[in-house]
């Protein structure tokens, strides 16, 4: 049952959604976070957009229509480099850096939405019985948390790195790594 998925995806997405903008609200009465406030508000535009993009993502997967999918990940692409030319030539900062990520999902949404033959499942928006949702949920958390032990490695390098080498050292070792990705690996 796919409308099962559809749903915890719409729940799970809108729910961290208002999470964000909470978050950005309690921020602006903070007078170190002040300024970044309305930069979560604007990425918050991601966990909206990220819902339908994991939809046709895996739709087109399922499908082996890769073709497809590198098309729209170089539309994406090439949406997320111009926004954040444009907006960088502009002079709006990390507005640029923030609302080109947000955007490099939506060549997927507009797929989904007038490309696709996919409707969803009758009632998706409806609350349901989650009790036969746990064995996906489990595989989902595990996934997660390995992502967050391998996102927290890249941290504390990120952490310890600059008290120990420097900046200079770390752009040299940034270059050096990118030399290496893109002629050996």
């Amino acid at each position: 049952d796919s409308g099962i998925h559809v749903s915890f995806g719409f729940f799970l997405q809108y729910a961290l959604f208002i999470l964000a903008h909470l978050l950005a609200l309690g921020m602006r009465f903070t007078e170190s976070y002040t300024s970044i406030a309305p930069l979560l508000h604007v990425a918050s535009i991601v966990l909206i957009l990220s819902w339908p993009m994991q939809i046709r993502l895996n739709m087109l997967k399922r499908a082996l229509d890769f073709r497809r999918l590198r098309l729209l990940q170089v539309a994406g692409t090439t949406i997320s480099i111009a926004v954040s030319l444009t907006l960088g030539l502009l002079g709006k900062g990390a507005y640029a850096i923030v609302l080109s990520n947000a955007l490099a999902g939506v060549p997927f949404v507009i797929d989904l939405a007038l490309f696709s033959e996919w409707k969803p499942p009758r009632g998706w928006w409806k609350w349901r019985d989650w009790s036969g949702y746990r064995q996906s949920t489990s595989v989902g958390m595990q996934v997660a948390i390995t992502g967050l032990f391998y996102a927290s490695r890249g941290a504390s390098e990120g952490a310890r790195r600059p008290v120990s080498v420097g900046f200079t050292a770390i752009g040299l070792m940034g270059r050096a790594l990118a030399l290496y990705r893109l002629t050996f690996g």
